[in-house]
């Protein structure tokens, strides 16, 4: 019925349901964004941190483009940083994944550090733009440095205070008294 009309993913004409363009994959709806006149289409790959691609970008169905997360992830891209969920066991990587006209919206998850449901949002995380056509990169920033960079500044700070008062209090202890 369904498979006996439409064999393969793709895009077909609605009056006569012959295929315009087709694709040797599946995805759910939530993975994939497109132009308004379907020719071009972006895939997420929720595991790709476990696999060797993030983004892929096709125009009628011919790949063109492909980020991993490594060059989406510009910094802290361990998976250490990032939650792991446990619907389907992968890496939640990807925050924000929609179109704006003719562009792509992408933001990766904040880095968050800890263990479990107790976990430190550092506040960094990348943002992108890219052009829906062709998947060239039109704007890109990492947030939150400035926060993390902070982050670190403060543990440094609360692990040499004590080392501090130590040494302060050592240096007292060995000054000589008055001669007589």
């Amino acid at each position: 019925m369904l498979f006996d009309t439409f064999k393969k993913s793709g895009v077909y004409d609605s009056s006569t349901f012959a295929p315009v363009w087709l694709v040797d994959w599946y995805a759910y709806d939530f993975e994939l964004v497109s132009s308004p006149n379907l020719e071009d289409l972006v895939r997420v790959n929720r595991y790709g941190m476990e696999q060797d691609w993030g983004l892929a970008f096709y125009h009628q169905g011919l790949l063109t483009r492909r980020y991993s997360c490594d060059e989406l992830l510009r910094s802290l891209n361990s998976k250490i940083f990032f939650r792991n969920t446990s619907a389907n066991w992968h890496t939640d990587w990807y925050d924000t994944f929609g179109s704006n006209r003719d562009m792509l919206v992408f933001t990766t998850q904040p880095r968050l550090l800890g263990l479990a449901d107790k976990r430190l949002n550092l506040g960094m995380q990348d943002s992108w733009v890219f052009s829906l056509r062709d998947g060239q990169v039109l704007g890109n920033k990492t947030m939150g440095t400035a926060r993390f960079l902070g982050f670190i500044l403060g543990l440094v700070v609360m692990l040499l205070t004590p080392f501090g008062i130590w040494l302060l209090r050592r240096g007292r202890r060995r000054r000589p008294g008055p001669e007589v």
